[in-house]
């Protein structure tokens, strides 16, 4: 319906977490308000691309899919519902849409660094934020075997 367009330049790139093909960053994110034609920049998930290993803890290089839904409560009527998420890299919307009384919105974003804030909106006043961590798998990187000692630690 948005005449979108998929930009040439997209990334193919192997993530712990993810499934093969699955797009795991865009820009402009999801839900966003872009005029008719936008090209879209995405990243994929490639199983055929060498993995890339965790980050050092702390390194806002660390990235993982986070998941907030969110019923609507405390509404008489339709409501203008802006969900941002603030991470290492900063604050930016991950949704943006009318939302009604009791209704359920589901929320699926990338995030980096170590842990995540989503901040719910109505008509742009902050209701309710939640802080959600990173995946214990990705803050304790995995020895390699040079790290490994000989004996087996024995």
């Amino acid at each position: 319906r948005s005449d979108l367009k998929l930009d040439d330049d997209s990334q193919r790139v192997n993530r712990p977490g993810f499934q093969d093909g699955e797009i795991i960053e865009q820009n402009p994110p999801e839900y966003s308000s872009v005029p008719k034609g936008t090209k879209i920049k995405v990243v994929v998930q490639s199983d055929n691309q060498p993995v890339q290993h965790a980050p050092e803890p702390g390194d806002e290089s660390i990235q993982a899919k986070y998941h907030l839904k969110v019923r609507l409560t405390g509404i008489q009527e339709s409501v203008q519902v802006r969900i941002a998420i603030v991470d290492a890299r900063g604050t930016r919307d991950v949704l943006t849409q009318r939302g009604n009384p009791d209704e359920s919105i589901d929320v699926t974003a990338i995030g980096f660094g170590k842990q995540v804030t989503f901040q719910v909106y109505y008509n742009g006043t902050m209701v309710y934020e939640q802080v959600q961590a990173a995946p214990p798998e990705l803050l304790t990187p995995t020895p390699t075997p040079s790290e490994t000692p000989p004996d087996g630690g024995n």
